[in-house]
C-alpha cells in the first residue's frame, strides 16, 4: 500500500484545518506502517482506534467550523462525513480491531481521505477562510 502522505496541494490555507489533515494522514501512515512492516500487529488496535476516533473528531471540528461559516454544500459534506464515519465504524464494530480490520480501514482511507480534501473541502475553503476560521 502506498504510504500516506499529506502533500501541499491538499492545503486549504486554513490553519487549523491543515493541521487536522497533516496529523489524520500521520495517524493513517502509522497504522499503516504498522500493517505493512510485519511484526507490529500487538500496536495494531490502539492505532487503528486512533486513526478511527482522530477521523471522527477533525470532522466534528471541520464541520463546526464549516456551519459558523455558512459554507455552501453543508448538508452533502456532512453526509459524505457520516458515511465514512458509519462505514469505519461498522467495520470496527462487526470484525474487531485485528490486521484484516486494518487493512480493510486503510483500503477505504486510501482514495477517500485524497479525493474529500482535494474536492468537498477546498470547495469550502473560500468560506471559511472569508468567516476567519
Amino acid at each position: 500500500m502506498e504510504p500516506f502522505r499529506f502533500t501541499t496541494d491538499l492545503r486549504l490555507g486554513i490553519q487549523a484545518i491543515d493541521r487536522q489533515h497533516v496529523e489524520w494522514f500521520q495517524a493513517l501512515e502509522n497504522l499503516r506502517k504498522l500493517v505493512d512492516g510485519g511484526g507490529g500487529e500487538a500496536g495494531v488496535p490502539k492505532a487503528l482506534a486512533f486513526a478511527v476516533s482522530y477521523t471522527q473528531r477533525h470532522f466534528s471540528d471541520e464541520e463546526a467550523a464549516m456551519r459558523a461559516a455558512k459554507c455552501p454544500d453543508l448538508e452533502r459534506h456532512l453526509t459524505e462525513h457520516t458515511k465514512l464515519v458509519n462505514q469505519l465504524c461498522d467495520l470496527t464494530a462487526q470484525h474487531g480491531d485485528d490486521l484484516a480490520v486494518a487493512h480493510q480501514v486503510l483500503d477505504l482511507m486510501a482514495g477517500w481521505a485524497r479525493e474529500h480534501i482535494a474536492v468537498h473541502d477546498k470547495a469550502a475553503a473560500p468560506a471559511l477562510a472569508k468567516a476567519g476560521s
